[in-house]
Order: structure tokens, then C-alpha cells, then sequence
């Protein structure tokens, strides 16, 4: 949330044209908090993850925090199972509380309307989207995550390289043994709490994909669920 925040604050809230992409999504946490507390900051929001068990469990996850049809069902879900068993009561209760809470930000993020992609794939496939793309994601690390093909470093030399990309906000476990360069952009490392390091990168010179004005959405472009059709790769 702090790193969102702070990393995306200066993006033009009054027109967004910048497109989120969590390259690493699991179950979808990042883009979720992007919807419900930063919506206004993003054209689109992208998620995609080498497991397609994750990247579906995402999709639904997004569809939850984005409509409040979807969140209304799976309140009466949580309603019905408690009372069932005394050990999980307490667990469904603070649930169907959460999601009392965020209501009036699901409500918010419907009526923004943000197109939503997720899809299961590599995270060296940068989205096809008219808009510069924000990566914030959080690496694969420890004994249960693997990193698919080329290393971590490489996969950032990859990004830097694309012209699409406009700003990297990475958690690492570890940090690299020394910061990427790439022209036009600012590069830094600084350490966070619980011993992981943030991999901050910016572009500071405009690209060619950058000189022009971006193509508007149009709600035609749009399947029924709200995600861009023919942008994201699949």
C-alpha cells in the first residue's frame, strides 16, 4: 500500500494515463489495492502470473473489488457459512466486516470503470496498452516461488528496455548486485522492513511510443467484463 502510494503519487489524477501492470500478481493483492484506494491514478490496471491457478484466483479477486454485484454475492456466501462452526465463526465474521468496509470503494471503483486484464503468462511480456505502463509487483522469493526463464536481473534489463515501460516499484528479497542502468532512466535500490529491498526505476527522457498522444479507449474496445480486448498478451 505505502509503496503504491508513495511511488504513484505524482501521476495526473485529473486525466490517467498511465496503465499498472503487476507482472508477479498471485492471487491479485497488488492490483486489488491499486483499484479500491488508487483507482484514479490508472488508465488500466494489468495482472498476470506464470500459474494460471493464480491468475484465476486474481481475476476473481479483481472482479470482487470492482463490482459491487460480485461483492454483494460473496457477502451473503460468508453470511451463510457463519454460525456453521464455532472455530471459524470469528474468522467469517471479521471477513463479512472487511467487506462491510469497503462497500462505498468497490461502489467507487465500478463507477470508475477501470478496464481490468489478468491473464497467465511470463513476466517478460509487457502489455500491448496505448498507455505508458507503471510496473509494481512484488519478485517471486523464497523456497515456494520460482522465477520462470532469464534472472531477475535480466528481466529488469528486459523492462528497461521496452518502450512502454515508464516506472519500476519492485520488492526483492535480496537486492541486485547493482542497480540497473539503462538511458533515460533513474535507477536505485534502498532497503524496506523485514530485509528486502525496493528496486526503484524512472524514465526520465521521453521515447518515441511517448511523442504523440495516446489513442482513447473506447468502450467498444472493451469485452463484457470491462478488460481490454487484443492489448494484453494471452
Amino acid at each position: 500500500w505505502s509503496l503504491l502510494d508513495e511511488f504513484t503519487s505524482d501521476i495526473n489524477t485529473g486525466v490517467p494515463r498511465i496503465a499498472l501492470w503487476d507482472p508477479f500478481c498471485g492471487t491479485g493483492l497488488i492490483p486489488a489495492v491499486a483499484m479500491l484506494f488508487f483507482g484514479e491514478r490508472f488508465a488500466e490496471v494489468h495482472a498476470s502470473d506464470m500459474s494460471e491457478v493464480a491468475s484465476s484466483v486474481a481475476q476473481e479477486n479483481l472482479q470482487l473489488v470492482s463490482d459491487p454485484k460480485v461483492a454483494e454475492r460473496r457477502m451473503r456466501e460468508v453470511t451463510g457459512r457463519r454460525g456453521q462452526n464455532p472455530k471459524s465463526d470469528v474468522r467469517w465474521g471479521e471477513v463479512a466486516t472487511y467487506l462491510e468496509a469497503l462497500k462505498s470503494r468497490i461502489e467507487a471503483a465500478h463507477q470508475r470503470a477501470v478496464p481490468i486484464a489478468c491473464w497467465a503468462g511470463p513476466a517478460d511480456q509487457v502489455p500491448e496498452t496505448d498507455h505508458p505502463v507503471c510496473i509494481v509487483a512484488d519478485a517471486p522469493y523464497g523456497a515456494q516461488s520460482t522465477l520462470h526463464g532469464s534472472g531477475l536481473a535480466e528481466l529488469v534489463a528486459g523492462w528497461l528496455m521496452n518502450e512502454r515501460v515508464n516506472r519500476i516499484v519492485l520488492v526483492m528479497g535480496a537486492a541486485l548486485p547493482e542497480a540497473p542502468r539503462a538511458a533515460g532512466f533513474e535507477c536505485s535500490q534502498r532497503p524496506i522492513r523485514g530485509g528486502r529491498t525496493v528496486l526503484i526505476a524512472t524514465r526520465t527522457r521521453p521515447t518515441d511510443f511517448w511523442s504523440g498522444e495516446t489513442s482513447k479507449r473506447s468502450a467498444s474496445t472493451a469485452d463484457g467484463m470491462g478488460n481490454p480486448t487484443g492489448k494484453s498478451p494471452k
